[in-house]
């Protein structure tokens, strides 16, 4: 936005407020575009990255009023972590497991 634009909307809003503008410049100024979109992707890199902790970024984006936000992380977050206990389940199980071994093949005629 350039200046001479900033300056026109900061007198519109500022009518707005004072309420001595026009229905229209409310319409005005809430079509106004948004120059800035928050970005959530530190919060769903979280949630895929470090699930559990997900969690916290849900609970803090909901209490900021960003529920769409909020139910996205939510759901990423138990999606991995389901994800990461099958992985872990997985691999904790492999290690107990070796070929089992019959007593023919222990070589106890040498001793």
């Amino acid at each position: 936005m350039n200046e001479e634009n900033l300056e026109k909307n900061i007198n519109l809003a500022e009518k707005v407020i004072d309420k001595k503008g026009n229905p229209d410049d409310v319409l005005t100024l809430l079509t106004l575009p948004r120059d800035e979109k928050p970005s959530f992707t530190k919060e769903y890199i979280m949630s895929v990255i470090i699930a559990p902790f997900g969690v916290y970024y849900c609970i803090k984006l909901y209490l900021n009023e960003d529920t769409k936000p909020a139910i996205v992380c939510l759901v990423i977050t138990i999606i991995m972590t389901l994800i990461y206990w099958k992985l872990g389940t997985i691999l904790l199980g492999s290690f107990g497991t070796s070929i089992p071994m019959s007593p023919s093949n222990y070589n106890l005629n040498g001793l």
